[in-house]
């Protein structure tokens, strides 16, 4: 595993998907409103960071790979907002911008370290440009590997999906996919890496026919080289032609599990590209998602942190 961990500064990797914003809010409850029966919050803590895929590169790039990050945003003074953040995070970032969308933003409202609501400012239209193609075609030679984060807000229409992973395809780059129940699933079919949680696996086991989730019916049902479902707490249960199992998971205190599915995505691709077995990248992935949830909102952790959780256990 420090051998796999140290293979991470020569990777290069591409996330691909829905991007946006994340803005927390975050205070002290101490009444209840004489308006209605809410909470009323005394925010002490405002913070923005990147989110959605944007998120799954932050980990990428906190963990010393370099990342590049592709994705769609509106035309307006949130996505300058979001591309500052990005290149304060050292990623490079090219994005698409549609003057008829808002550039997606998710609104947490903190209570302590609780959270007890989410605003989301998003629109779901589909988004079709040549230039996709064309950005797809011209560039995706260049990365050791790619990560497809699917949210369903739009960016990774079938036709687009179906371009990068041809093109990923043509070139034997590594893809990966975090799916969205919004599509057939026959649309990720022949990737390297499929991760659906749970709820997702689920799902797709029932469009198929079957109600109990068979990692193994589904990886052969879907085409995909390697499966790994994400359990939350029961850990990770993974499967291709060699492996089939449950790798427990490490986390000792959860303060918020937002984005620890995008953590679990970036290390289980970044170590699979770096010449790992399924499970050894599993497990790798479920001692990052264990330092994540241990921390309030979308957290990242750095490869120091990595390495020495990675060194005690």
């Amino acid at each position: 595993m420090k051998e796999i961990t140290s293979k991470f500064s020569d990777l290069n990797i591409l996330v691909i998907g829905d991007i946006g914003v994340d803005f927390y809010s975050q205070g002290e409850v101490k009444r209840i409103s004489p308006e209605a029966p809410v909470p009323v919050l005394n925010v002490e803590k405002e913070w923005k960071k990147l989110g959605l895929a944007a998120n799954v590169a932050e980990n990428l790039s906190s963990l010393g790979i370099k990342c590049s990050l592709l994705g769609l945003s509106g035309d307006d003074t949130l996505a300058d907002e979001m591309k500052k953040l990005a290149e304060d995070s050292n990623i490079e970032i090219h994005c698409f911008k549609d003057p008829s969308r808002r550039t997606i933003l998710k609104q947490r409202v903190l209570a302590g370290n609780q959270q007890i609501c989410r605003i989301d400012y998003e629109d779901h239209n589909p988004f079709e440009s040549l230039e996709v193609k064309e950005w797809i075609t011209s560039n995706i030679s260049k990365f050791d590997g790619v990560i497809i984060q699917d949210y369903g807000k739009g960016f990774l229409t079938e036709e687009n999906l179906k371009i990068i992973i041809d093109e990923c395809r043509a070139h034997h780059i590594f893809v990966a996919v975090d799916p969205s129940i919004t599509k057939d699933p026959s649309v990720y079919k022949s990737v390297d890496l499929f991760k659906p949680n749970k709820k997702e696996a689920s799902f797709i086991s029932r469009s198929f026919g079957k109600i109990e989730i068979d990692p193994d019916f589904l990886r052969t049902s879907l085409g995909v080289k390697s499966l790994v479902i994400t359990k939350g707490a029961e850990g990770m249960l993974i499967s291709n032609k060699n492996e089939k199992k449950l790798v427990p998971t490490f986390s000792k205190e959860v303060y918020d599990v937002s984005g620890a599915g995008d953590t679990s995505i970036a290390v289980l691709t970044a170590s699979l590209v770096a010449g790992s077995t399924l499970e050894q990248a599993a497990t790798l992935a479920n001692i990052a998602s264990g330092l994540v949830i241990q921390k309030v909102g979308t957290a990242t952790i750095d490869i120091e942190e990595f390495k020495n959780e990675v060194n005690k256990l």
